[in-house]
């Protein structure tokens, strides 16, 4: 998307409809089988197993390169 080169795994993605740009929101413990939004704007998911309800409450970018946090 966007010229950019991407590698996929479980998870929460979202994307500009034209295609232009692709962030990845937050990883899942396996597929990713529901998402909705709130009327507030905040994130909800599932999965197939495992993770029956989940809140992504910040994308994973304001996490990247935080000292002691690991996956």
């Amino acid at each position: 998307m966007g010229g950019e080169r991407h590698g996929f795994s479980n998870g929460f993605y979202r994307f500009k409809p034209d295609g232009s740009k692709m962030e990845f929101l937050a990883k899942s413990s396996n597929n990713t089988w529901g998402f909705g939004i709130s009327e507030t704007g905040e994130l909800f998911g599932s999965t197939a197993n495992n993770t029956h309800s989940m809140h992504i409450g910040m994308p994973q970018r304001l996490f990247d390169g935080a000292v002691g946090l690991s996956d």
